[in-house]
């Protein structure tokens, strides 16, 4: 049985090794047209308070991707304004730094 375990195990962890490679390749990819991202006062802002509330919140950017299950350059694109941030992974980070939704948006 634990030997079945040990395989399943193996064949998650890769799986999702495989999925962070793919990810990140098609983001390399998209990160060759970089004139694609916006880098409005608005977003500026919003990428400050998602690093600001995370040092707030005492984690670090490796601390934040094991709890969204994600490799730690997820983060890291994401506060160097690299990588889009939707409407849900918005509320996931709230949660996680214990900030309601418009501490990011308003000023």
């Amino acid at each position: 049985m634990s030997l079945v375990i040990s395989w399943s195990m193996g064949v998650i962890i890769y799986t999702v090794f495989v999925y962070d490679i793919i990810e990140c390749i098609i983001e390399l990819l998209n990160m060759s047209n970089m004139d694609n991202l916006i880098y409005t006062k608005e977003h500026k802002y919003v990428i400050s308070q998602l690093k600001k509330a995370r040092l707030e919140a005492g984690l670090d950017q490796s601390d934040v991707a094991k709890i969204l299950k994600r490799q730690q350059p997820f983060v890291s694109r994401i506060e160097l304004g690299q990588r889009k941030v939707d409407v849900v992974l918005l509320q996931k980070l709230a949660k996680i730094y214990k900030k309601p939704v418009d501490y990011f948006l308003s000023k």
